[in-house]
């Protein structure tokens, strides 16, 4: 284990790299970008490329917090207003096929 995780993250890293994909740091930004949700997809519509300094002046104004988005119960992203996450209960996200109510 102590060979092979670095050598996959070394080869992960190369192959990017060979590859030309951007390395960017664990910003909040990018942080956001991975649990999003359907609010701050509209927010960040086409932003979602800049430079982290454009990114906080484009959006200055913007409150968020992470939880259950109370416009869709069934997802835990950033939204403007959110709900306490419950240990025990099931959250489908975004993509999944919600339950008939």
């Amino acid at each position: 284990m102590f060979l092979t995780v670095p050598l996959f993250t070394t080869l992960s890293l190369a192959y990017g790299l060979l590859r030309r994909l951007p390395l960017r740091r664990a910003t909040f930004s990018t942080v956001a970008n991975a649990v999003r949700g359907p609010w701050w997809d509209g927010i960040l519509w086409g932003d979602c490329s800049l430079w982290s300094q454009k990114l906080r002046y484009i959006h200055s104004e913007t409150k968020v917090m992470f939880g259950v988005d109370v416009q869709d119960t069934h997802q835990i992203s950033l939204a403007p207003s959110v709900d306490i996450v419950q240990k025990y209960h099931e959250y489908c996200g975004m993509d999944a096929q919600r339950p008939n109510a």
